[in-house]
């Protein structure tokens, strides 16, 4: 698996993974909140949305059979936004590995923690690498009411 830095190349293939990894958590959202959270009407809104973002904080693309296949971000202040793999490549680290790599990025830049607001999917993966939960949270999206979790880790 490659690591690297985010280029707009990427922009495409890291959409579709977003709405697919959505897509295929449907065990823990209903069909409702699925389609609240990732409305693919709305896919080119959020292509032009992330073309800015994902240029202004640190993202990263990881990269196995030669294609994007997980990605995940960082701010200055120490949050995450994004960290999504496509399910075709679920349990295979990818997002453990990312999140070490935005780990290093802040003991670099010199920050003291980290913090994150996970999805239930997302939640165990975030507490197995040293995060807690300060509080289950209410997030309303396109009218839809979900929840997620605000987690924190000490550097």
């Amino acid at each position: 698996m490659i690591i690297r830095r985010y280029d707009n190349n990427d922009l495409i293939s890291i959409v579709d993974i977003f709405f697919n990894s959505i897509h295929a958590v449907d065990s823990y959202y209903s069909i409702e909140q699925l389609n609240a959270w990732g409305n693919l009407d709305k896919k080119a809104e959020l292509i032009t949305k992330w073309e800015y973002s994902l240029q202004n904080t640190y993202t990263l693309v990881a990269i196995l059979d030669d294609g994007v296949v997980g990605f995940s971000n960082i701010d200055n202040d120490g949050y995450i936004d994004l960290m999504y793999v496509s399910p075709d490549y679920q349990n295979k680290r990818i997002a453990t590995t990312l999140l070490k790599y935005l780990e290093d990025y802040a003991h670099r830049m010199g920050l003291k923690e980290l913090t994150v607001n996970a999805s239930a999917v997302a939640k165990n993966m975030f507490i197995k690498q040293g995060f807690r939960i300060v509080a289950k949270q209410s997030v309303v999206k396109n009218n839809v009411e979900m929840y997620n979790y605000k987690m924190y880790k000490s550097l």
